[in-house]
């Protein structure tokens, strides 16, 4: 249940160095499993990290009882707190942390800043891991010793700003106190869990018996895109979160690519959860209205090239995007094109393997023709499926040389791609067209 932040690091910690990562296994609720836990440690660990409150599932974990744990075979423990310190109060000396971490922007603080915590004991065995000025105790060209901590880590001139901006951040939150900002976010908890649960086809992932105030959530049978849920959500002014959440490995032990998430805090109402419940039950309506009328297709066309060349297609794209007066018009635009899309999702799932990189599930199946490449794909949100559209139109049925000498990216700015489509989509976007790159060279010998 890890965010990426807290995995990322130690491989990269342990390519260096030559130590193994290990895993701490969870069950299908998303709770750790501890007697598992307690099996990995021998007297080989030497560091444990792991989540205090998880951002994807909202599970509170006994990090006291993994600390005790990790430290009877002298190991030592990072905390990673972004999503608990808004939320619960934080006692390090009471939970025997060796290193408690957290971000200020999640603290309703700036964006950029953070706390470290660490033992004075290890801090002061630590060397610094930048230079610069300030860090330092004095400097000759013979010899430089260093400050103290917490100045030996803090080269250079520090986040000023930031750092006055999270001290009122913190402030305000415990102005407030956190047993008041517990019991409500616990009510809201309680009422949007009781309200989701009676939404058809809702299924929600991450079920611990302690949790923060996240729910996250898919909708099956047939399923609904977590991007579509989204974006159907923003259309009737309600925010969640939508994809991975920087969590693959949860999602692909949840056996699902991604998830929506409502995040509640101190500021959120029981009308928050009447409107998202609303809007949900509106959108799960609609789809099976929509399903019954979109029969999937007994066998797959491949579409045939629309133009003569991809610049050619390209040019009649852009004069469409050219009409559309703004952004929310062209989204809406490529996500008429995917609901145009014939539905071979079931179909190709079950003979490619998902395209890498996309925030949702892709699948996508080229074929020959001569020194040309068909192909054809499918997603589990409209909003990707108008981008395969988009890729189709402008490469489907084309020749190999052409589609690797067509600049894609001047395309993508003409038509102002980065005003609708996210970073995380336009990322997706990326793996499907080095995909039918790859595919292009394979036919053209290059």
């Amino acid at each position: 249940m890890e965010h990426h932040s807290n995995i990322v690091p130690w491989q990269i910690a342990c390519e260096i160095s030559g130590a193994k990562l290990r895993v701490i296994p969870i069950n299908d609720a998303g709770e750790l499993l501890l007697d598992e836990y307690a099996k990995l440690l021998n007297e080989k660990t030497r560091f444990v990290s792991v989540v205090h409150l998880s951002n994807s599932l909202g599970t509170i974990n006994d990090v006291k009882k993994i600390i005790a744990l990790a430290h009877q075979v002298g190991a030592k423990v990072l905390i990673d707190g972004a999503q608990w310190a808004a939320h619960f109060p934080t006692d390090v000396q009471d939970l025997n942390a060796d290193f408690y971490a957290f971000s200020g922007h999640k603290l309703f603080g700036p964006t950029g800043i953070g706390v470290l915590y660490g033992r004075a004991e290890l801090l002061g065995k630590m060397p610094p891991y930048q230079s610069g000025g300030d860090m330092i105790e004095s400097v000759t060209f013979e010899k430089t010793t260093y400050a103290s901590p917490p100045s030996k880590f803090e080269a250079g001139t520090p986040d000023i700003a930031g750092v006055v901006g999270l001290g009122a951040a913190i402030d305000y939150v415990q102005s407030i106190g956190f047993d008041s900002i517990h019991r409500h976010e616990q009510m809201l908890l309680d009422y949007a869990t009781e309200q989701l649960k009676s939404i058809p086809r809702l299924r929600i992932v991450g079920t611990a018996k302690d949790k923060g105030s996240v729910i996250s959530f898919v909708i099956e049978n047939p399923p609904i895109g977590s991007l579509d849920i989204g974006l159907a959500l923003d259309r009737d002014g309600v925010a969640v979160r939508t994809g991975h959440h920087c969590c693959q490995p949860v999602m692909e032990r949840m056996r699902i690519s991604s998830t929506s998430r409502a995040s509640f805090a101190m500021y959120n109402t029981r009308s928050d959860i009447d409107a998202l419940v609303a809007s949900l039950r509106k959108l799960v309506a609609a789809n099976v209205s929509a399903k019954k009328s979109t029969a999937a297709p007994s066998e797959v066309v491949y579409p045939s090239a629309v133009a003569a060349s991809p610049e050619a297609a390209a040019e009649e794209l852009a004069e469409v995007f050219a009409m559309l007066d703004d952004r929310e018009t062209r989204g809406e635009y490529v996500i008429e094109l995917g609901q145009k899309l014939p539905n071979y999702f079931d179909l190709l799932k079950q003979v490619t393997p998902r395209v890498p990189g996309c925030m949702s599930e892709v699948y996508l199946v080229p074929r020959k023709d001569s020194d040309r490449l068909e192909f054809v794909a499918d997603a589990n949100a409209d909003i990707v499926r108008g981008l395969i559209a988009l890729l189709e139109k402008l490469f489907s049925g084309q020749k190999a040389k052409d589609i690797l000498n067509f600049d894609i990216e001047s395309f993508f700015n003409r038509i102002g791609l980065d005003q609708f489509i996210s970073t995380q989509r336009r990322n997706g976007l990326a793996g499907m067209v080095s995909r039918i790159r790859h595919e292009a060279a394979a036919i053209g010998g290059a």
